[in-house]
């Protein structure tokens, strides 16, 4: 009896610091982060849901990510999320991506989340025409690729090397194929097993080439959210 207790507990601290301890973040509003610029190609933006218990289940603080592109020909200058999500269960209009891979508006898909939303920054521009290359890459993903729902199984194989990341992605690996694909860490990242992408990319900060990331900031979409 006194075993199961201390698994209890044990239990109840682990659900408690994986799914409701909001932690010590310094802050930006989301105006700030969307009309000043701050957000470049190659950030990050985490979330944490507030609405399911994926994080319990997945053993990360965080639920979700996406990375940032800015298209160099647009004028506005409008940050756009790339992403993998499962569509399971949304109601899809008729332009949605039916396969789980999204571009949108960043400030929209902050105001419309359940939860918490975060950013990583780059400390410094990735290279113009990687940017290019990239955009090339965002077109096949959403032409080509899909969610891949059964995630746990997908990521034993990757651990035990028994496949790499691929067509069928989630939002983790979607996330380091782009980090990959802007050069901000070697193709050899590529072949070596792993079995959590979601939270490498949550937590990794000393990137090649000179590239880090920044620490995390939370985003507030003022004033609902303070």
């Amino acid at each position: 009896m006194y075993g199961v207790s201390i698994v209890f507990v044990i239990l109840i601290i682990y659900v408690y610091n994986i799914q409701y301890n909001k932690g010590e973040y310094e802050k930006i509003f989301l105006t700030e982060l969307i009309n000043n610029e701050y957000l470049k190609t190659g950030d990050i933006i985490i979330f944490k849901s507030y609405n399911n218990f994926n994080s319990v289940l997945m053993g990360n603080y965080y639920s979700h990510i996406g990375v940032v592109y800015i298209d160099p020909d647009d004028e506005k200058k409008i940050p756009l999320l790339f992403e993998a999500n499962g569509v399971e269960n949304m109601n899809l209009l008729n332009h949605h991506n039916k396969n789980g891979i999204f571009l949108s508006p960043v400030e929209e898909r902050i105001q419309k989340y359940k939860g918490r939303a975060f950013v990583k920054r780059l400390n410094k521009k990735v290279d113009e025409q990687k940017i290019k290359e990239f955009k090339y890459f965002i077109d096949f993903c959403l032409k080509n690729m899909s969610y891949e729902y059964n995630i746990i199984k997908s990521a034993v194989y990757k651990y035990l090397s028994l496949e790499r990341c691929g067509k069928k992605t989630n939002c983790g690996e979607l996330v380091f194929l782009s980090i990959l694909k802007l050069g901000l860490i070697s193709i050899e990242e590529y072949d070596k097993s792993c079995l959590h992408y979601l939270k490498w990319m949550s937590y990794v900060k000393e990137l090649n080439y000179g590239y880090s990331y920044m620490d995390i900031l939370e985003i507030i979409d003022y004033p609902f959210n303070i």
